[in-house]
């Protein structure tokens, strides 16, 4: 699901109204709970697993032509395995997660979240967390 941020980022763009927020940082977020859209990782911390190896994995938005993701009619999907670290301890039952951008500074702002479509139970000897090639869809179509 789209989050405040963008959208409303999106609509003073597209109206001409403000500017894009464009980040040179992308993040994916594994979340404890279900993210909702209107959470901000500056007003509202998410809920991810903390220790134990994990951390967010990292895109670069920066390349003028991406091709780790697939560009369609409102909607697109990663071409290449997104894959988090490999845990070494317990991350708890994921059940969600955030696509999170940062511009500048240690500011992060939450553009997309949604729920894993199957919780995964992670422990010290379950292997790496991964999105495969396909999985993470963001849609941007609705009704």
């Amino acid at each position: 699901m789209i989050a405040v941020e963008l959208a409303t980022s999106l609509l003073a763009q597209l109206f001409k109204i403000g500017t894009a927020y464009v980040p040179t940082n992308i993040k994916i977020a594994l979340t404890t709970a279900v993210p909702k859209a209107t959470d901000n990782e500056a007003a509202i911390a998410l809920i991810e697993p903390s220790g134990n190896a994990y951390a967010r994995a990292t895109l670069d938005p920066s390349a003028s032509s991406n091709t780790n993701w697939k560009d369609a009619t409102c909607q697109t999907w990663n071409t290449a395995a997104i894959t988090f670290p490999a845990p070494t301890g317990s991350w708890g039952t994921l059940v969600g997660f955030a696509i999170i951008g940062q511009q500048a500074g240690p500011v992060y702002k939450v553009l997309f979240t949604g729920a894993l479509g199957k919780a995964l139970t992670v422990d010290g000897s379950s292997p790496a967390p991964r999105f495969s090639i396909g999985q993470l869809l963001i849609n941007l179509c609705c009704c």
